[in-house]
């Protein structure tokens, strides 16, 4: 098995400054171009319900004009909403560090960039369980979007989960989706057939301490809400 290989994001590009956005204000990101099934429009629905202030910036190349228009339409008016079509990549890159979380909620994934690129900067992200390979990487939360307003707050609110989610994919990403973790298995798959191949599968202690991290969150979220992830 040899995963998708993500190098480290690097951009001296200061998203924040450049669009005028304070360093305290609550920022939630989401990578997807303009088609359909990346469900752009389920987000934005599922966020407008979310109190305070916060921005969600979006970022996709058009490759939908019709789903593009769409979605400029459901955002109208609304401030709170940041529409960015194709994007250098220094512009992305400085966006997934300085995001408070990465959001994705497509219809279907198999191994999503967008969050390997998260957990290579320490970003914490919520997908949900249809974004394929997810539930098998740290750093992030796997939920339906109806549950997104209420895993938000949880992340961006408490320093322990967010610096907590941000280490676990970090921790991942450097095990098993760096160059340093995966260049050595390609050459071995080249030069040896994979017989010395190294196990690139999330390691056992990762998904115990990603687990925990979770089962604490639900049963704040079960407490305060009454509602069972």
């Amino acid at each position: 098995f040899v995963p998708h290989m993500v190098p480290p994001l690097e951009s001296g590009y200061q998203f924040r400054k450049s669009f005028g956005l304070a360093p305290d204000m609550p920022m939630f990101l989401n990578v997807a171009n303009f088609w359909p099934f990346k469900n752009h429009l389920a987000l934005i629905k599922t966020l407008k319900v979310l109190q305070g202030d916060w921005r969600m910036v979006m970022i996709g190349s058009p490759h939908d004009r019709r789903c593009l228009d769409q979605v400029k339409n459901a955002i109208r008016g609304d401030d709170r909403f940041i529409l960015l079509e194709r994007q250098p990549r220094e512009v992305t890159a400085a966006a997934i560090r300085e995001a408070d979380t990465v959001l994705l909620g497509s219809w279907y994934e198999g191994c999503p960039l967008t969050i390997l690129e998260a957990m290579s900067a320490g970003t914490p992200w919520l997908a949900t369980p249809e974004c394929g390979s997810v539930v098998d990487q740290a750093g992030g939360f796997v939920a339906d979007l109806e549950y997104f307003p209420m895993l938000l707050p949880e992340i961006i609110n408490d320093e322990t989960v967010k610096s907590g989610l941000g280490k676990l994919g970090k921790r991942h990403w450097e095990a098993c989706f760096s160059p340093q973790a995966v260049l050595p298995a390609f050459i071995d798959l080249l030069e040896n057939d994979g017989a010395d191949m190294p196990d690139l599968r999330m390691p056992p202690q990762l998904r115990a301490d990603s687990m925990a991290l979770w089962t604490a969150v639900k049963g704040r979220i079960a407490f305060s809400h009454g509602v069972f992830l």
